[in-house]
């Protein structure tokens, strides 16, 4: 089992940017990944390669008479559920989740589709996407026993020829989520629950999907915020640090404030409403304020 930040790093060190890019017309350029360094004409400075390019970017390209533009080209992501299809009575919450998170980081969904929970079709099923070649990583969620999804995924990853590359990480939500890599391609295995799908895609998945993109840039910055420790459970000691949904406002003093999601962290009806996460350590102090390091959704899912 990996510390969070260990994970993190792994994660995003178990990719490389995609090989292959394409020249786009300028005025449909925004929000993609320039793939190499452009002369200047001018003598003014232009965005380097692995910028994100948004419109700033796109009039100073345009006003060196730049019109078409090198970019990485689109990182394409397949979703594999694990567990019988959804039903009026039981929906899938997590896989239109996971492709308006995917698509909200520049990427789009490829594939999308279903295994029942048995070992031997998700292995098969991991081959074929892979074999197939269609798609630049592989992310699997679902299943209806505790960590049965994960044990699954790990035999038959293994059983494939693949590597598992971690197994579990010290965080809460998201202990169970797994990575490997099979024949140089990506593969991801979530948590069953819905919210905590959605915090280890934030914090693991998209670092490692910008570094495929080609960005320069993979870790958005994490501010540091006002809590009050009582509005936190603090995770014990042996835990792993906590991250919990969080509603930030900035006080009459200008001090930015948060103050936890109303709804249970596991309940998925706030999750639109969290501004962003905070990591609460095993360690935190018990005083009525602490300032606790902050992860702005707004940075980080895009």
């Amino acid at each position: 089992m990996l510390k969070f930040d260990e994970a993190q790093a792994r994660f995003a060190a178990s990719v490389a940017p995609v090989r292959e890019s394409e020249r786009v017309w300028l005025e449909l350029a925004a929000g993609r990944v320039l793939a190499s360094d452009l002369a200047s004409h001018t003598g003014d400075p232009l965005p380097p390669a692995g910028t994100l390019l948004q419109p700033g970017h796109i009039a100073a390209l345009a006003a060196q008479g730049y019109n078409e533009v090198p970019v990485y080209r689109l990182v394409e992501v397949a979703l594999l559920r694990v567990g019988e299809a959804p039903t009026e009575d039981a929906p899938d919450a997590n896989g239109p989740m996971l492709e308006a998170l995917v698509h909200s980081l520049g990427a789009v969904v490829r594939r999308r589709g279903g295994v029942a929970e048995d070992g031997a079709r998700l292995h098969d099923a991991l081959v074929e996407l892979v074999e197939e070649g269609e798609c630049d990583a592989v992310v699997v969620y679902g299943g209806h026993g505790v960590g049965s999804a994960p044990q699954l995924f790990a035999a038959a990853l293994v059983a494939a020829g693949g590597e598992l590359l971690c197994r579990q990480v010290q965080m809460n939500p998201g202990r169970s989520v797994l990575l490997g890599r099979l024949r140089d391609r990506p593969l991801v295995c979530l948590p069953a629950d819905a919210a905590a799908a959605y915090v280890t895609f934030v914090l693991l998945a998209t670092p490692m999907v910008r570094r495929m993109q080609g960005r320069a840039s993979i870790y958005p910055p994490v501010s540091r915020v006002e809590a009050a420790a009582g509005g936190f459970a603090v995770p014990r000691h042996g835990e792993g640090d906590a991250f919990w949904r969080v509603e930030r406002a900035t006080g009459a003093d200008g001090t930015d404030r948060v103050r936890a999601t109303p709804a249970p962290d596991g309940s998925v009806a706030t999750l639109g409403d969290a501004s962003g996460l905070v990591r609460i350590a095993p360690h935190m102090s018990e005083r009525t304020q602490v300032r606790v390091p902050y992860y702005d959704l707004s940075r980080w899912l895009c």
